[in-house]
């Protein structure tokens, strides 16, 4: 049989096999025309399928295979995506690979999908040496699969040490001076294909591998091969033996001049050669084949070279072949996740009470925290798993050590600082010196390196210990801890408390998390290495306090501070209301209505914070009396402002809120905003803008609009935008330097009985917004403060205008029943809600208010759960501060604008002079009752040329058809008899009730003249006569004979007939032969035969 040669992919996750159109053509296919669409990853529609065709595949043995495809223009782009080093894998060239040039970029000519693919793959897999693909056995031939990380080289190290007699392997980055500052390569390295990559962290995380397990293989190798040059070692890689680590005198030694020049994929070939001829392949039998496909997370596209028989002549064929995996990258498609949810409508988000794992974190920590008698709290570390889980760690955690002093011989004040802060901790009593664990002791070592903060290289470091590292056993430390919920209190309570009180004090908690000890028990898991001097041994340390670092250290400081509130409700009462609403992390503020209130408070606060181990610096206050008698050292630096942010936060934004203490008000500083030219730096610099309040909403919206307008235009991720996008960018980053002098009174003045709450809705083409104002009417003139503002871009699938009007009202409800709370004393009464659309405003206002459609019936409903229809006002758009935070405005423009700031200039004006206009609601509008439904709704019934057979057809396995059969039937039989309703798990005979349903539909249709013919007086039909046939009380075409004299079930004395042609058919004898482990035809036929014929 002739055929054409051409390259396809193998991939279990397509529900059906694909050809270009080009491929089809070569092999001279004769195609049918046939209609279609193929959807990709998140239901995206691309290409039209055109047309199907049939082809047989040549397999190995000779035979060959039917498949049917459907024809595309295009299956996919060129894989791989670059050129593979396939010279470091010879071994794989000792098998009869499916494509022996799998390692070249070229086009890809149609996709084998789960119709075929289980029919190809065999049960047979050698398993993958760290750095070389996996391969699979197929009836095309072997093929290889796994990942590889492009741009990455590396240079070997050996090295001995006092531990290990053996030469250890460290990795390091070419791209880097040394092994502690590993960067990421300027050519993506994420992009991954079959072959699995050696990973380099920003930290050097040395790679463990069959390198480093088979160290002394890879050092004989070596050895074998070196040659003694000295001076240029340009041409190859550098091996360097040196001793690393001195812990005693005996500790083995290499000259550190003595340099070994080796071709490194010399040693890599030999060493792979090595291990495949001493180690025979291991074969393991598949359990299905999605356990293959998909791996670990994996979109696996496997390519082959197939034959397709044709009209074409072929002198020869290709060996067949290879196969290649291509993990799509996820990341670019998470960004773009994420960034189009800015863009949909936005999701009603309530409260969810706390998790199972929550609730027994809280349990864990109510059981075995404790007081010590000098006050401080000892905690649990919040164990979810056993301790067992974790291996060893020791070694990872003294090469860390080893790279941070590599470290600090090229930096001397990086060393100082570090020594100083460790000193500290030691001293302190927050670590202790311990012994090497004993055997059979179970220990974690966390490794630990220094952060700056990037605005400011020059401030003070922090050491911080990293939980997360995983040990052989694959598992972390924070792998094995309970999280805990989340207690961290929303910045918006904590400003707007902050701006009630006339004199105000802020204080910081010096060491929170270290002020707080670890049950002693537990401290083992918190051990590090440490050393001053790499001239001395290297110590054993545990650290005992809660640890920055470990996934549960932000439940225990909070949790303990809460804590302390509870125990001083009664003798502190101020300061318990500080720490229970009035503290952010480690920051805490208070204050009173005279300095009288404001002193006590200081004193109440620092009373009990002191009862538990706790200390407040870095005190600032409105007022220097309210300060006074404090030490100067515990002070707030002069002219410095307090940040509102954690310490996360200040390291990855460009804009911050801050309080001037000597002014009282606050202020923001910003950062410079650098120039972008790819999608990747906006979303990079406009996610980094900080505005929890929202006060700078129009900014907001404004840098939101030029990353929509990219979005829209389907820019990659690193392609050059347009210049013009890129000077829209450029005016909006030249004016951020406007919003340092935007500053917001502090104060926001109380009455008890005048005070109210006054919100505004707006949306345009741009995005839809609401912004609430504070009013005290008891001032003359009235004072407003601007509260909390929001905005939520306009969905790219495009609303009519109403819809987004009325979706700014739903934001504004909802911000209303998150701001009412912390103003108990302002009543329903005293909230008023105004928009400017008389649209939405009908639509809320509306009574009695008809049956609206879902869109507007849901959001109405859940407008007038937060706030009642009769709270709901017109404003002019020119009086409408939301319409600055809808259409956005750049830093300078708010700046200067009272609208935003204040609000209209009538909110200045006593209560009763506001131009309160009530909407009636105008149902005969056209755009109005366009979202009315109909009173009779018709019911309505599609007619559509479609299969008879489209269900079954839509299955692959006969257990699960008749389960969703099943289902269905229930489904039916409950709507008709509401009052004798079937629950719980199917029984048998629903099952059995189903298997007939769908054996009547299939006997209906493909033996209409059987049944015909049985029915009639004198059987005609030759096939009645021979068989027998007859129906049953159930409606379902047997077959009769002298079986039904045997002791038999009915079943099998009269087996149903099925027709041979039917889908159903099909299925069925799949499902008998694998559930007969795959035997011969003949007991698969004797099986059936119990049941059907």
């Amino acid at each position: 049989m002739s055929g054409c040669t051409i390259r396809a992919l193998l991939d279990s996750g397509s529900e059906t096999s694909l050809i270009s159109s080009n491929a089809a053509s070569k092999c001279g296919l004769q195609l049918t025309p046939f209609s279609g669409k193929v959807s990709g990853i998140g239901g995206s529609t691309s290409s039209s399928i055109s047309a199907m065709t049939t082809a047989f595949v040549k397999l190995l043995d000779g035979r060959t295979l039917p498949i049917t495809f459907r024809v595309l223009d295009q299956v996919t782009a060129n894989l791989p995506s670059k050129d593979l080093p396939y010279e470091r894998w010879p071994h794989i060239f000792l098998h009869k690979l499916a494509d022996p040039l799998f390692h070249k970029s070229s086009p890809v000519d149609a996709i084998f999908g789960a119709d075929i693919f289980s029919h190809i793959l065999l049960n047979h897999k050698i398993d993958s040496v760290r750095g070389s693909p996996t391969l699979l056995s197929t009836r095309l031939g072997w093929v290889a699969i796994g990942s590889f990380s492009y741009g990455v080289k590396r240079t070997v190290h050996f090295q001995r040490s006092a531990y290990d007699d053996q030469p250890k392997v460290r990795y390091i980055n070419r791209y880097s001076n040394s092994p502690t500052t590993a960067q990421r390569p300027t050519e993506h390295s994420e992009l991954r294909t079959c072959l699995p990559s050696p990973t380099i962290t920003l930290e050097s995380v040395p790679v463990e591998d069959d390198w480093e397990e088979d160290k002394l293989g890879v050092w004989k190798i070596a050895e074998s091969e070196r040659k003694v040059v000295f001076g240029n070692v340009a041409n190859g890689r550098t091996i360097a033996r040196t001793n690393t680590e001195s812990l005693n005198t005996t500790s083995s030694t290499f000259s550190a001049t003595e340099l070994i020049p080796l071709n490194r994929n010399q040693i890599w070939n030999k060493y792979f050669e090595q291990r495949v001829l001493e180690n025979q392949p291991k074969f393991f039998h598949a359990p299905s084949v999605m356990s293959v496909s998909g791996a670990s997370g994996s979109f696996n596209l496997t390519p082959s070279l197939i034959t397709l028989p044709s009209s074409t002549k072929s002198n020869s064929l290709p060996p067949a072949c290879q196969a290649l995996a291509v993990q799509i990258d996820r990341t670019a498609q998470v960004l773009d996740q994420q960034l189009s949810r800015m863009f949909e409508l936005e999701s009603v988000q309530e409260c969810s009470p706390m998790t199972p794992e929550e609730l027994k974190a809280e349990e864990i920590f109510a059981r075995q925290s404790y007081q010590l008698p000098n006050g401080r709290f000892c905690v649990p570390i919040l164990l979810k798993r056993p301790v067992t889980e974790l291996g060893d760690s020791r070694r990872i955690a003294l090469r860390r050590l080893f790279q941070l002093e590599s470290r600090f011989k090229k930096n001397q004040d990086l060393y100082h600082q570090y020594s100083e802060f460790m000193l500290e901790y030691l001293t302190l009593g927050h670590m202790s010196p311990v012994s090497p664990p004993t055997c059979g002791q179970k220990v974690y070592y966390l490794p630990h390196h220094a952060v700056f903060r990037q605005d400011n290289p020059t401030s003070k470091i922090r050491v911080v210990f990293n939980g997360s590292q995983r040990t052989t056993t694959g598992y972390s430390l924070n792998d094995i801890l309970h999280t805990g919920p989340k207690l961290l209190p929303n910045i918006l309570e904590i400003v707007t408390r902050f701006r009630q009180h006339l004199y105000v004090f802020t204080g910081d908690i010096k060491q929170m998390f270290r002020n707080i000890n670890i049950v002693p028990h537990e401290r083992d898991l918190l051990r590090i290495l440490w050393r001053s001097d790499p001239n001395l041994p290297i110590q054993d340390y545990c650290l005992n306090t809660v640890t920055y670092g470990t996934t549960s250290a932000p439940y225990l400081a909070n949790k303990v501070i809460q804590s302390l509130a509870k125990i001083g409700r009664e003798t502190h009462p101020l300061a318990s209301e500080i720490l229970a609403n009035r503290t952010y992390v480690d920051d805490c503020h208070g204050g009173g209505r005279t300095i009288e209130e404001a002193l006590k408070a200081r004193k109440d606060i620092v009373s009990l914070l002191s009862s538990g181990g706790f200390e407040l610096r870095k005190w600032a206050a409105n007022h220097p009396d309210i300060l006074s008698q404090l030490p100067r050292e515990h002070l707030l630096p002069a002219h410095s402002s307090v940040e509102f942010s954690t310490e996360e936060e200040k390291s990855l934004k460009i804009l911050g809120l801050l309080w001037n203490p000597s002014a009282d008000n606050f202020h923001y500083v910003s950062s410079p905003v650098p120039d972008i030219r790819t999608k990747r730096d906006l979303a990079s610099q406009i996610g980094r803008i900080f505005d929890p309040l929202g006060w700078l909403m129009p900014v907001a919206v404004q840098a939101r609009s030029i990353q929509r307008s990219v979005c829209l235009a389907k820019y990659d991720w690193d392609e050059n935008l347009s210049f013009d996008l890129q000077a829209q960018w450029k005016v909006f980053a030249s004016d951020f330097n406007n919003l340092p002098k935007i500053t917001i009174p502090r104060l926001m003045s109380f009455s008890e009985d005048r005070d109210w709450l006054v919100g505004f809705a707006d949306a345009s083409e741009r995005a839809y917004a609401a912004v609430v104002y504070h009013v005290n009417c008891s001032s003359s003139p009235p004072t407003v403060r601007l509260v909390l503002a929001r905005a939520r871009m306009a969905p790219i699938k495009q609303e009519s205008l109403p819809r987004l009007e009325l979706l700014a009202a739903e934001l504004l409800s909802k911000m209303f029943s998150k701001v009412s709370p912390l103003f108990p004393h302002v009543s329903i009464d005293q909230q008023i809600a105004f928009s400017d659309s008389t649209i939405a405003l009908s639509w809320i206002t509306a009574n009695p208010a008809p049956l609206w459609k879902v869109f507007v019936g849901n959001r109405v409903a859940k407008i007038l759960d937060n706030l009642p229809a009769d709270r709901w006002f017109h404003v002019r758009s020119s009086e409408n501060p939301a319409d600055l935070a809808s259409r956005g405005a750049l830093p300078s423009q708010i700046a200067q604008s009272s609208l935003w700031w204040t609000g209209p200039s009538w909110l200045s004006s006593p209560q009763i002079e506001w131009p309160c206009k009530k909407v009636s609601a105008d149902l005969n509008d056209p755009l109005v009752d366009a979202e009315r439904r109909a009173k009779c709704p018709l019911l309505c019934a599609t007619v559509a040329q479609i299969d008879d057979f489209q269900l079954e057809q839509k299955f692959s396995n006969w257990s699960n058809l008749r389960r969703v059969v099943a289902w269905s039937l229930r489904f039916a039989y409950n709507c008709t008899h509401p009052s004798e309703k079937h629950s719980g798990a199917l029984e048998a005979g629903e099952l059995q009730n189903a298997e007939d349903c769908l054996i009547r539909r299939t006997q209906q249709h493909f033996l209409k003249d059987q049944l015909k013919d049985v029915q009639s007086h004198k059987p005609k039909d030759r096939l009645t006569k021979t068989l027998g046939l007859f129906i049953d009380p159930k409606g379902i075409l047997r077959v009769g004979g002298r079986l039904s004299n045997a002791d038999l079930p009915f079943q099998a004395q009269h087996p149903a007939l099925l027709p041979k042609d039917s889908h159903l058919t099909k299925i069925i004898i799949a499902s008998a032969h694998e559930q007969l482990l795959h035997v011969g035809p003949r007991t698969t036929l004797a099986w059936l035969r119990q049941k059907y014929w």
